[in-house]
């Protein structure tokens, strides 16, 4: 097996333009960052200069940033656009201190982009979180001046991923006694102000419908459109998870694209 060493110095090798950062936490754990650099340059050859704007990547479960740079050749697409790429590990990835709870992910994403903007000059940032790094992206979103969102193919929650996974109806119960941290990711995708894009895979084997953001989302738009001409409408009333099983009227389906046109 090789080690995360030999993984680390082949990912710099493979990307030489690159910065490694060490960022401190307000709890004083390292987390281990990489700014890979933009190549400065289009189609033609022609120098762009130094890029003005980055993308902060929130990676999925089990994955270094190494994986990601690697195998997936993610700073591809920034790269060509002028775009530097901010890679991060949760705490216990790559080398990075500490083990990742739902809790320190969102307190963690927050000082990664203090330090970049303490740091660092960048007219715009966005963040990218992919997974449960949606989770981290759209907390960051929600608390700090981001202007491009982007969260694919993540959760919902916190609590209904765990609730359908493994505890049911008594995981609030024991997540009380464990010391649970539950994040509402909905609530910070709605909240966020800023351009957001969401991004789904309609045979997605990981993130099941019942527990996926679009679906919660889906069900927002829903709860606030029908809430609006019937006070008796309850969100919990609702047990399938495809919106198009609802047959709406054409009228209640203009009003719930207006309100996703204008308000989100």
């Amino acid at each position: 097996m090789q080690s995360k060493e030999f993984v680390r110095e082949y990912s710099l090798f493979r990307k030489p333009n690159t910065q490694q950062i060490i960022i401190n936490t307000e709890d004083d754990i390292k987390l281990d960052c990489l700014l890979i650099y933009a190549n400065n340059k289009n189609e033609k050859g022609e120098n762009l200069g130094k890029s003005q704007n980055l993308i902060i990547v929130c990676g999925p479960n089990l994955i270094p940033y190494d994986n990601l740079i690697t195998s997936w050749d993610i700073d591809t697409l920034y790269s060509n656009n002028n775009i530097d790429l901010l890679l991060w590990n949760y705490r216990g990835y790559g080398f990075s201190e500490g083990s990742a709870n739902f809790d320190n992910i969102c307190k963690d994403v927050l000082s990664v982009y203090d330090y970049i903007t303490s740091n660092y000059s960048y007219n715009k940032i966005g963040v990218y979180g992919f997974s449960i790094g949606g989770i981290a992206a759209c907390h960051l979103a929600n608390n700090r001046n981001i202007n491009l969102l982007i969260a694919d193919r993540t959760f919902s929650s916190t609590q209904e991923v765990l609730e359908q996974l493994y505890l049911g109806k008594y995981l609030i119960y024991f997540g009380k006694i464990l010391l649970i941290t539950f994040v509402d990711n909905t609530t910070n995708y709605l909240s966020a102000k800023c351009n957001k894009i969401m991004l789904n895979d309609v045979q997605d084997q990981i993130i099941l419908d019942n527990i996926s953001l679009k679906s919660s989302f889906a069900k927002h738009i829903i709860f606030k459109i029908f809430n609006d001409t019937n006070p008796e409408f309850n969100i919990r009333n609702i047990k399938s998870y495809n919106i198009l099983d609802y047959a709406l009227e054409p009228e209640q389906s203009a009003q719930i694209y207006n309100s996703f046109k204008y308000e989100h």
